[in-house]
């Protein structure tokens, strides 16, 4: 029996490894295509410049202030709203949930869409963070009244799904009364409503990879809870594990990270979503790889989104949000269908 487990955990191991090596190489390699695909095209001798730190100047300032700040923006958001997804569907024991279910980029987008109609946008230098905050201001206050509802239906995880429901209606509803009678003036939010990595910069990235990092850290450390959590809350309770601690704790995690994410880059559909499943596909159910495969997954999808949201009809420019849910959306259904069919 020891040696069995033994082999077991040995297994586990080598395809953790593997999942990160392979995760790397393809995170690595569409982050380098990216790097040289877009509006200006640049070739290796220009990446080789860079480096040796010669060339134009003007493809420098390209590639280091705008092109790898966005590169990074996609890999962190990407992981970040992966990982929310993944632990989301596992407390919540649903797989059609995602990290937005709470009302948060609801509120977000309420939130943002007013600062725009005051006159706020990232393109001040002196408020370049005041829209962020603002839409943190807007999340902060959506994930409140959602855990607020829920207390009035028994804090079960349906009252929770349900009032995160009705929040997103109402602040979607407060947002479009607020577009409608702006008369125009928030025309440059509607592209950041549908997600975009337009807005990336270093300024930005500092916040953002400090507190995701922090926050993926923590739930990678609570992997085998998570593991645990998957055979019921009866069963978790009875290995050791503080459920309800552990429920509150990952909400607010899984919170903060997508409310950083939405709040700097906007609202990218179906990411919290598709990556996870593709992650399970790949790696399986155990926490302990298949939150590094997610991290990887989100990481390269919302890569490969961004180079083609800058490239399809290029000099413009898709909003990021529209192609991770074009591609979102069949997978949604297709996993719809499923769960009904097998109910």
């Amino acid at each position: 029996m020891y040696n069995i487990s033994v082999s077991i955990l040995a297994l586990k191991k080598k395809k953790l490894t593997l999942v990160i090596v392979v995760g790397l190489l393809l995170t690595v390699t569409l982050s380098l295509i990216s790097l040289v695909h877009g509006t200006a095209e640049f070739g290796l001798e220009d990446i080789l410049n860079l480096l040796l730190n010669r060339g134009d100047v003007r493809n420098i300032e390209l590639i280091m202030n705008t092109r790898v700040p966005r590169i990074v923006s996609a890999i962190v958001i990407g992981a970040s709203l992966s990982v929310a997804g993944a632990v989301m569907q596992n407390i919540f024991r649903n797989p059609l949930v995602d990290p937005y279910v709470t009302g948060i980029a609801s509120g977000a987008a309420f939130t943002a869409s007013l600062s725009a109609l005051l006159g706020i946008t990232f393109l001040s230098p002196s408020s370049s963070y005041a829209l962020p905050a603002m839409a943190l201001i807007g999340a902060a206050t959506a994930l409140t009244l959602t855990l607020m509802f829920s207390r009035l239906g028994g804090e079960t995880y349906t009252a929770f799904l349900l009032s995160g429901v009705a929040v997103s209606f109402l602040f979607s509803a407060a947002t479009t009364i607020v577009v409608t009678i702006s008369a125009g003036k928030t025309y440059g939010i509607i592209f950041w409503l549908f997600g975009s990595l337009i807005t990336s910069s270093w300024r930005y990235l500092f916040i953002m990879v400090s507190v995701s990092a922090t926050v993926v850290g923590y739930i990678l450390l609570n992997a085998r809870k998570l593991n645990i959590m998957m055979l019921g809350e009866d069963e978790a309770r009875q290995l050791g594990v503080n459920v309800p601690l552990l429920r509150k704790t990952m909400i607010i995690s899984l919170s903060l990270l997508t409310s950083i994410s939405v709040a700097f880059n906007g609202i990218i559909g179906f990411m919290g979503l598709i990556a996870p499943h593709i992650s399970r596909i790949l790696s399986g159910e155990d926490y302990r790889i298949l939150l590094p495969s997610s991290i990887f997954t989100g990481a390269s999808i919302l890569v490969l989104a961004d180079m083609v949201a800058r490239t399809i009809i290029a000099p413009a420019e898709l909003p990021v949000g529209a192609i991770t849910s074009s591609i979102g959306a069949p997978i949604f259904l297709i996993l719809l269908s499923k769960k009904y069919r097998r109910t």
